[in-house]
């Protein structure tokens, strides 16, 4: 099983190809493309709303919270993924920084299916 700093590597690496593909965005990998992150989840919000059936919301939340961790960890030195996948499951993956750990993960699920309101 590849590491948690492999998975949310290739991930992200989803994420910065679906914005480009359905969205025609750019992402860098910048602190501050996340709020480029933000609009996007807003959009596949709306699309889920038009859309109740809409497949691959688990996966696409995992794209982009990977992608917005490791905006994190790349920006902060001494940020990093853990060494191993927590027993809940990928949701629960989350990238830890100074004494922080922020649920990117569950974050972005909740962005796309409950919109701002979160």
């Amino acid at each position: 099983m590849d590491s948690p700093q492999e998975l949310a590597s290739a991930m992200a690496a989803d994420a910065v190809q679906i914005a480009q593909e359905y969205f025609d965005v750019t992402l860098d990998f910048q602190v501050e493309s996340i709020e480029v992150v933000d609009t996007i989840l807003g959009e596949l919000h709306a699309e889920l709303v038009k859309n109740p059936e809409m497949e691959d919301v688990d996966e696409l939340a995992c794209c982009f919270g990977a992608y917005m961790g490791e905006c994190i960890r790349q920006a902060h030195p001494g940020a990093s993924w853990p060494a191993a996948m927590p027993e809940e499951g990928l949701g629960y993956l989350m990238v830890s920084w100074l004494g922080w750990e922020s649920p990117t993960f569950s974050w972005c699920h909740e962005r796309i299916t409950e919109g701002d309101d979160h």
